[in-house]
């Protein structure tokens, strides 16, 4: 009896707990229903209640909770929560930020001291109220300050649509943790940050994986470490205040949820405005802003650098005024105090122009180091006084071919691009005005070889736009022999000299691209040959003395681009004497587009480079006070040789003192005595302001090193860039630049 009756008040306690969790089901079944409860001797006995089945209700199944939304926490509790994760967010967005830079620098300053700086904490409080009111002077806090900004936009977006501060935190710092590191990775590779139009480059995103050796070291430790602080601490945050919030109703759900995507919403405009603003602020043109990107550490600002945009809406006015004032001004002095008188249209000559992958100076190889068999240059320095030989600067650093192979064909500086390769997805949708156009308007027939896929670089598209003829790519080749494997510099010359043979006008104008001596790690059909008879043999010199072991497969790379080198150069020399047995007259030109995709400290351990770098160099900005050695290894790393020879010119040098390759054009055109352009008469004007004008070195008209710039700079500079915007995303008001003058 004892035990049945405690037995029955166990049960009756369960039932009435379950009976008050489930109340509101149990009144709406209605009068005529009883419970079965009862007291006294029947105390045992419970009568199930006759619901309808599909009204049953399994008192052993818990029921979940309704939602608990972040904004039905009311009164003061929810607004000192607000009040707290937005200190909670602005902190970890000081931080945050100001440990990327402690990752992405490679000075010797302290993590404190980019933490708490003054332009981190001070300048940003010194902001207008208007946080979109943009400052008349750029500084160095303004970059930074532009970056907090960001992610505290980024921070709440986040919080809004998931309701959680850790959340935000969490996904916040693993996009800025990502950003660092395909920034640091592509920077020591290519020697310039990532680039938001990076994204839209598949054959990029093809040969970066080559790059990818993740390295937890001590900076990225402190990065992630400063991510899980503040996201744990948002978490606790977050828990305290959910703790004892009441579940919202179907009602409020839905307010809550539009509340949260209308700020969602206001955020994203929000983002987009802030954006729109500092792109139309940080224009490319002003030098002072140039010079404050570049003189301290080019690393810096990664989060700016991502979404930079160098281009800049030009009213196209003012586009059409300026260009018709300088170019008449220019075309008067010519047809004033000039003496340049053009050939006749049945002279005009041939003219070959091969842009060479990776044909650097490996010459410049010290033999007691790495010992060579021969000089990769012996094939062109053997052509003697029948050809020139100088050095073009160039913008780019291991990679990037399309930017050199632009500015050659557009007489464009590329310096004022987006990056280094994203012009390839900025002119492959529209028309570019080109040397080819002025081949073209002399009756030339113009023809692209380049002997690897045709949508590399969306070259098919690029050379349409161009403006070439006839184009021929990898299985159009009637030659396919193989260096390494891809089709060689050798293949290359007997398709030029089976097209020359083949031309159906009198004269040709053909620009051949190689791609023997490109990294071995391009996708393609070919396998490597491990068996390939090198004509330059090489072993560790006498001083060897490498700053880091070097792998074998940096070893194999090395023979690769040394013989490259020299197999691209005894091309050219067959190129030379095949011609010189031909009546026609022809101008032949070879140059490099960048140095071999090596670590610049591997240059320096094979004596290429006077001053002794480590893993973590990178170039700075030249200035007259830089040391003949800084001067002599930025100029080695940026420039490239250029070849030239000439069956009827009276002197073949192009005279190519380390000017920009984009004035190459135009040179070729004056040697030749073709007739004039608005584009030469431009460069002139150009050069006459800067002779050159590279990413880490500009140098005035008497070759002297600068890094401060005149009115008559800046705005020769402004011109420039504003012509090279109308072309491609203005009004192309500058259309005929490229135009054959009329005597």
């Amino acid at each position: 009896m004892t035990i049945a009756l405690r037995c029955t008040v166990e049960l009756t306690e369960h039932t009435l707990i379950r009976a008050c969790k489930y109340y509101s089901v149990i009144m709406c079944v209605g009068p005529g229903l009883r419970t079965g409860i009862k007291t006294g001797r029947d105390m045992g006995e419970i009568k199930e209640i006759e619901t309808p089945e599909e009204e049953k209700i399994d008192i052993n199944e818990e029921k979940k909770p309704d939602q608990k939304l972040l904004f039905n926490t009311r009164g003061k509790r929810g607004a000192g929560y607000l009040a707290l994760i937005f200190i909670l967010f602005y902190i970890f967005a000081i931080l945050f930020t100001g440990t990327m830079e402690f990752y992405m620098t490679n000075t010797t300053r302290k993590f404190s001291l980019y933490v708490l700086s003054d332009y981190l904490l001070i300048y940003f409080f010194e902001l207008p109220q208007d946080i979109f009111s943009l400052p008349d002077v750029v500084t160095p806090s303004f970059y930074h300050a532009y970056a907090i900004i960001l992610f505290l936009l980024l921070l709440f977006f986040v919080f809004f649509i998931f309701q959680r501060g850790y959340i935000a935190i969490l996904t916040s710092g693993m996009l800025g943790m990502i950003l660092c590191y395909a920034s640091k990775t592509k920077f020591q590779y290519r020697k310039e940050l990532l680039n938001i139009k990076d994204l839209a480059l598949t054959e990029a995103a093809g040969m970066a994986k080559n790059y990818l050796k993740f390295d937890f070291g001590f900076r990225f430790f402190i990065l992630f470490l400063v991510v899980l602080l503040f996201a744990v601490a948002a978490f606790f945050t977050d828990r305290i205040v959910l703790k004892d919030r009441k579940a919202a109703t179907p009602k409020e759900k839905k307010i809550f949820w539009g509340v949260r995507i209308g700020l969602g919403l206001l955020i994203v405009a929000l983002l987009f405005h802030f954006q729109s603003r500092v792109e139309q602020h940080i224009i490319l043109g002003d030098s002072t802003n140039r010079m404050v990107l570049l003189t301290d550490n080019p690393t810096d600002y990664v989060v700016y650098h991502f979404f930079e945009d160098k281009k800049k809406v030009y009213n196209a006015d003012e586009v059409r005024a300026k260009y018709q004032e300088l170019t008449d001004k220019l075309i008067r002095e010519y047809e004033e105090n000039d003496k340049y008188t053009p050939i006749s249209p049945k002279d005009y000559p041939n003219v070959i122009v091969i842009m060479n992958e990776s044909w650097w100076h490996m010459d410049a190889i010290d033999t007691d180091k790495m010992w060579l068999s021969q000089d990769p240059m012996g094939p062109v320095k053997g052509l003697g006084e029948q050809a020139a030989l100088g050095s073009a600067a160039v913008g780019i650093y291991g990679g990037g071919t399309v930017s050199s192979e632009m500015e050659f064909l557009t007489g464009w500086n590329l310096k004022y691009a987006q990056n280094s390769t994203s012009i390839s997805i900025e002119t492959s949708k529209v028309k570019i005005h080109s040397i080819v156009d002025y081949f073209n308007s002399l009756d030339y027939e113009t023809r692209a070889i380049h002997p690897y896929y045709s949508g590399f670089y969306s070259r098919y598209k690029l050379y349409n736009n161009l403006g070439f003829s006839h184009m021929t790519f990898e299985p159009d080749m009637k030659f396919k022999s193989t260096f390494d494997r891809y089709i060689s510099d050798e293949s290359l010359v007997d398709q030029i000299i089976y097209e020359f043979e083949n031309k159906t006008k009198d004269r040709a104008f053909i620009f051949g691209v190689s791609v023997a001596n490109h990294g071995i790690y391009l996708e393609y059909t070919e396998p490597l040959n491990k068996d390939y008879p090198y004509a330059v043999d090489m072993k560790e010199g006498s001083n060897w003395a490498p700053t880091k072991e070097w792998s074998d497969s940096e070893l194999l790379s090395l023979r690769h681009y040394v013989n490259g080198t020299y197999e691209a150069s005894a091309a050219f020399a067959k190129l030379v004497n095949y011609f010189k047995n031909q009546d026609e007259p022809v101008i032949l030109i070879m140059y490099g587009d960048h140095c071999p995709d090596f670590p610049a400290w591997r240059f320096y351990d094979l004596g290429a480079l006077n001053k002794k770098i480590d893993e973590d160099w990178y170039p700075t900005m030249l200035h007259p006070g830089s040391s003949e050695d800084t001067i002599h290894d930025t100029q080695m790393l940026y420039s490239v040789p250029v070849v030239s020879w000439s069956n009827c010119l009276d002197s073949v040098d192009m005279e190519m003192n380390l000017s920009n390759i984009s004035v190459l054009g135009s040179r070729l055109i004056k040697k030749s005595k073709l007739p004039m352009t608005k584009m030469v008469l431009l460069e002139d004007y150009f050069e006459k302001c800067l002779a050159t004008d590279s990413l880490f070195y500009m140098m005035d008209a008497e070759h002297k090193i600068i890094d401060r710039t005149t009115k008559e700079i800046d705005d020769s500079i402004y011109i420039k860039s504003m012509l090279q915007y109308d072309q491609v995303f203005g009004d192309d008001v500058s259309n005929d630049v490229w135009v054959p003058m009329k005597d």
